[in-house]
This record gives structure tokens, sequence and C-alpha cells, in this order.
């Protein structure tokens, strides 16, 4: 009876369903580069001045600023929820300034808690096997 019940504890655990990412739909598309903002926004600003829209875009790379609370516009995407996309990567509402870089296989590659600069991101995402595989066409 105990292993019925334990067995029966156990199947329940695993088919409950995992907290759902909210950017799942991007996975194997698109690389995030994923800004979760501050009071004043000045980190955020440096973090998109730092990054060439051309790199970026040769490297399948979305990046979204996702504030603190309520719904931010994600291109082909539309309205997403904010404390959805927190939840997901484990970023409290009230943490500062946090910048995520997560693989078309939706890992996290890197996290920063300053503005990463260009040479830094796009050489990692240059290490990447996938993009490897990519630039070789």
């Amino acid at each position: 009876m105990k292993l019925l019940l334990a067995t029966a504890i156990i199947a329940a655990v695993f088919a409950a369903p995992a907290a759902a990412n909210p950017f799942d739909s991007l996975r194997w598309e698109k690389r995030l580069l994923l800004i979760f903002g501050e009071t004043d926004g000045a980190q955020e600003a440096e973090q998109r001045r730092l990054l060439p829209e051309k790199e970026l875009a040769a490297r399948d790379l979305l990046v979204v600023t996702i504030p603190r609370d309520g719904k931010l516009m994600v291109p082909g995407q539309g309205s997403l929820d904010a404390a959805g996309a927190r939840k997901a990567y484990g970023i409290a509402a009230d943490a500062g300034f946090e910048v995520l870089l997560v693989g078309k296989d939706g890992g996290v590659k890197m996290r920063a808690k300053e503005p990463i600069q260009a040479k830094e991101l796009f050489s990692t995402v240059d290490a990447m096997p996938m993009r490897r595989q990519e630039a070789r066409g």
C-alpha cells in the first residue's frame, strides 16, 4: 500500500506542468537578450546603446526589455506578461538591472548585473555551437 501511494505521489509530481515560459514560442528561432529594468532606466538605455542593430540581426538576437510589472510587447509575439517572464527566469519584481542572454535552445548562456559590452556579447554568441553551424552556412 505504501509503495502504491509513493508511486502515485511521484507520478503526480512529474506529471505537473512546468511553469510556462512566455518566450517558448521563440525557441529554436531567436536568441534573446532579456533586459530586466531598474527604476530610472539608465542602464537599460546604456545596454541598448552598446548594441549595433546590424550585429544583432546577423545573430538572430532579439532584445526585449522586461519592466517590473505589466505587459511588454515582443515583435511577432504580441503582448506578454512581465511577471511571467520574470518568474520564468527567476528575476524578482524588485530586483535591480539584470541582463540575460538566452540561446535558441532556451537555456540561459550569460547573466550580468551591468550592461554587457558588444564585443563580449557577440563573442559569446559566436562561440555557441549552433551559431558556428549557422555561420558555416
